[in-house]
């Protein structure tokens, strides 16, 4: 991306946050935002009118060339998601370094159409995860961390803070006579800052095991490195939700006497504001309370349906959508609505690699992120105590 370009869309994100805030020139930022648009509406049609010129420039022949062994020269160009980037990306990191420093690959060397896949491809931007690949991040996030993946998640480069609304102190909305005047409005606000954690997972590969082969070297990378990071971000997102500066009140803290009975889960629902509302806690808390539910104290008129359109989705219990989360602890549940969490991914999950001397690879991986929750009653925790 443009470099102009990232710090325009940085400083648009920051203006919905300052525009928030009590005392806010509005007329200014207003201002400044308009300029902005149109300045970031100039580049992209500059970006546009150059793409355009290239694509003339690839269709007149002056572009990467494959060779076709049995059709001739052929002309053809590479992105991301091209097999050839993905096999390209995985054998430059399938190495190991010898005792002399001499770094060997352990899948083969790359192809000529593969270096060229990796060279078009990363000409203007470093080496990114193939598509191919990311796609079966995307699936195993889907599969393996319940909160996450119910995220929509930014992706700004900068750090920048989001205003929050926490109550109307004056001026709110009231019946009037027709001649009367409404009071000022005075409103309280706090400000959540979303500034980016490092997240790292680093694991040691052998030899042997790196050549087997592509794929299970790739499912190798995704499974060991990627899935804990993710699932490092994951756990975070509850750190966050805890933390009564960034998450929820501590009045949206709840424990029960014994057990779990509908009357309750009911004022607990009632507690969180926003919509689609979820409910998440591990399979034990799930089927030992949530799914025992019934209706009244003596009914046995089941309440929680059994659902399965999703890998993680275990039922809906008075609409709302119950998941597991395997990470949280037994007798926790938190209830809440995912969209009001403001999630950043400022650096995607990647790996790269360090090798050793010797028959070992050490692989490194990191991801930047970080959350903050938009409404402090959007979300509740629960803590079960187990009947006698």
């Amino acid at each position: 991306m443009n470099k102009r370009l990232k710090e325009i869309e940085d400083r648009m994100a920051q203006i919905r946050g300052e525009a928030q805030l009590e005392g806010a020139d509005i007329d200014a930022l207003d201002k400044e935002l308009d300029e902005l648009i149109e300045e970031r509406k100039t580049i992209l049609d500059k970006e546009e009118s150059r793409k355009s010129l290239m694509n003339k420039v690839i269709q007149n022949g002056n572009t990467v060339r494959a060779f076709s062994k049995d059709e001739g020269e052929t002309e053809e160009t590479f992105d991301y998601s091209s097999p050839e980037y993905r096999t390209a990306f995985l054998k430059k990191i399938a190495v190991r370094q010898q005792a002399d420093g001499t770094i060997i690959p352990m899948l083969g060397e790359l192809t000529e159409r593969e270096k060229r896949a990796f060279t078009f491809t990363t000409q203007n931007s470093s080496a990114v995860v193939p598509k191919a690949t990311a796609n079966k991040i995307v699936e195993l996030v889907k599969s393996s961390s319940a909160l996450y993946s119910d995220l929509n998640i930014n992706r700004f480069n900068m750090p920048y803070s989001v205003a929050r609304h926490i109550a109307i102190e004056e001026g709110d909305a009231a019946k009037l006579n027709e001649d009367a005047v409404p009071a000022e409005e005075k409103d309280t606000f706090d400000k959540i800052d979303i500034v980016g954690v490092d997240f790292k997972k680093g694991a040691k590969i052998s030899q042997n095991m790196m050549i087997q082969s592509l794929d299970a070297f790739e499912m190798w990378l995704v499974n060991h490195i990627v899935k804990r990071l993710i699932h490092a971000a994951n756990g975070y997102i509850y750190t966050v939700l805890d933390d009564t500066v960034k998450g929820m009140k501590a009045a949206q803290k709840f424990t029960t006497k014994a057990g779990l009975t509908d009357n309750e889960l009911l004022k607990y629902l009632g507690a969180v504001t926003g919509g689609n509302v979820r409910i998440y806690a591990n399979r034990k808390t799930i089927f030992s309370y949530l799914a025992t539910i019934r209706e009244g104290e003596t009914s046995n008129k089941q309440l929680f349906f059994m659902a399965n359109e999703d890998p993680l989705v275990r039922g809906i219990i008075h609409g709302a959508m119950v998941k597991e989360e395997a990470s949280l602890a037994d007798n926790i549940m938190y209830i809440g609505a995912p969209e009001e969490i403001e999630a950043n991914e400022f650096e995607e999950a990647n790996v790269v690699a360090m090798p050793e001397k010797g028959r070992m690879t050490w692989f490194d991986g990191f991801m930047k992120f970080d959350c903050g929750l938009l409404d402090p009653e959007a979300f509740a925790k629960v803590t079960i105590t187990p009947a006698a």
